[in-house]
């Protein structure tokens, strides 16, 4: 007697129901048989992280080297990366480096919806023009306003619904710039930055703002709550502070599942608009894990 055999139909499904459990393990799933490296091949480049050199030992996916993408977009079809990569994190690609990598992989990957650029590189603006589907965008913000303060509130894009703000802004004019940046986002719900320098400034200016669809203002602390302090007192129900135990792991997370810090605070905001919640410290009602805390 052979060996049994399963219908192609049944075995692909099985070969991507562990490549979407387990994205680590497309790269060793690929080796099985060309039928299955073209089912799950795909779904290696969902999401993408770019760095220099792979030193996260809790990544959930795979992390590529930028000469090595660069490689595979140049032996792809043309609009291979454009229809598969959703989600991209880059990551410790510096000047002048930076200044070719960057635009050639956004320029093949036109079609992700969410982006992270991290630490401070500055993105082209013709680059980031071309992300015409970007609804989520993670980025250093000072840079944009002092290399393109004119072109700034077209950089952020008119789509975009979740914002992320990794720096802090010091003056005046330029907390003043982004506010007037933000109120060209006419689709923006989502809203979050890691510093409180500039937290008074931009509290008011996010009240006189006409973001109509805004629902969730974040600001993302360390989970001993340093932060807590600086939080303006107000009875917005908009503003939340959430404590964070690991924004990589749980930024991975948000990316492969959709749950992250964004649906832990949606789900406290419905709370205190449901009068769920009346002290000033509390735990969100479906905490995504041990150790967050949330205002």
């Amino acid at each position: 007697m052979g060996d049994p055999k399963l219908p192609p139909e049944i075995e692909r499904v099985i070969f991507e129901s562990v490549a979407f459990s387990h994205p680590v393990r497309i790269p060793n799933l690929m080796q099985v048989a060309w039928r299955v490296k073209d089912w799950v091949e795909p779904l290696l480049y969902r999401v993408i992280i770019v760095m220099p050199a792979s030193t996260s030992g809790d990544s959930l996916v795979p992390i590529c080297r930028p000469e090595i993408l660069l490689r595979l977009i140049s032996t792809k079809p043309p609009l291979f990366f454009h229809f598969h990569v959703k989600t991209l994190h880059v990551e410790g690609i510096f000047p002048p480096q930076s200044e070719v990598i960057i635009p050639q992989i956004l320029a093949a990957c036109t079609g992700v919806t969410s982006l992270v650029v991290a630490f401070g590189i500055i993105p082209h603006l013709s680059a980031l023009n071309t992300l015409k589907s970007l609804s989520s965008l993670s980025i250093n913000v000072r840079p944009l306003l002092e290399y393109y303060p004119k072109d700034f509130p077209q950089a952020m894009f008119h789509d975009l619904t979740h914002l992320q703000i990794q720096d802090s802004l010091w003056e005046p004019e330029a907390t003043q710039a982004f506010c007037t940046g933000l109120t060209l986002m006419s689709r923006l719900t989502h809203l979050s930055f890691n510093s409180v320098r500039w937290i008074d400034r931009l509290h008011l200016g996010l009240r006189n703002a006409p973001l109509q669809r805004l629902m969730c203002i974040v600001l993302l602390c360390s989970p001993d709550g340093e932060r807590r302090n600086h939080w303006p007192s107000s009875d917005d129900p908009r503003f939340v502070c959430i404590g964070e135990e690991n924004y990589w792991v749980d930024w991975q997370r948000g990316a492969l599942t959709g749950k992250n810090y964004w649906t832990l605070a949606e789900a406290f905001i419905a709370a205190k608009r449901a009068g769920e919640i009346c002290v000033p410290w509390g735990r969100a009602p479906d905490r995504m894990r041990d150790g967050w805390w949330i205002r």
